[in-house]
């Protein structure tokens, strides 16, 4: 449930518009609303309507095979789902994926999935290599000297925006970069597509 609710949420913009194809896109293009109209309900589609449909129906299917056979199969997948499956950071990281998604299908019109799979892969190697020289920067300044603490508890244990005062910089930076993907860049991929969905032109 976990996995297709995840796929559904995330390449929901692939399976339902297709906006700029020079055939099939303008239906879309032509429907009697404006485009911020036409992008609130794609994103309202993609982020709720499509991953609800399935939780419905394989929730649904669940329920109906445990109070069928009892016996065989005990407890519900959906509140499985709800209490140990849906994380913030696993919310947050879908809510950057689908944005990212979203934009790639406006941003393509042929091969959409292939060159947005290679356009993910080149920016995700080049986000690594920039923290990866800011981090060795850090290490050849002596910013890591006395650091030994772990960022993935010391994650869990604050909030997004938690600053502290006695923070070692490498927890600072380490925090700089986890708002900027889980907050400023969807915000950023957002603004891309309604701009792509308003200048774009047949």
């Amino acid at each position: 449930m976990a996995f297709t609710v995840g796929v559904i949420f995330i390449f929901s913009p692939f399976f339902y518009y297709f906006y700029n194809h020079p055939k099939k896109g303008l239906s879309e293009v032509m429907l009697p609303a404006s485009v911020l109209e036409k992008f609130v309900v794609m994103q309202m589609v993609c982020m709720i309507s499509a991953p609800l449909m399935v939780l419905v129906f394989l929730g649904g299917s669940d329920a109906l095979m445990t109070a069928l056979f009892p016996k065989y199969q005990d407890g519900y997948a959906i509140a499985h789902f709800f209490n140990n499956r849906l994380t913030t950071d696993g919310v947050l990281l879908a809510f950057l994926s689908l944005q990212a998604v979203f934009f790639a299908n406006l941003f393509f019109v042929r091969r959409k999935i292939l060159k947005s799979i290679a356009s993910f892969l080149v920016i995700n190697l080049l986000i690594a290599i920039v923290i990866l020289a800011v981090v060795k920067g850090m290490e050849s300044l002596g910013y890591l000297e006395g650091y030994n603490g772990n960022v993935n508890l010391s994650f869990r244990e604050r909030g997004l925006f938690d600053f502290y005062r006695g923070d070692h910089p490498f927890m600072t930076f380490v925090m700089i970069v986890r708002i900027l993907m889980d907050t400023i860049l969807p915000i950023l991929f957002m603004i891309g597509s309604y701009r792509l969905m308003k200048t774009n032109r047949y």
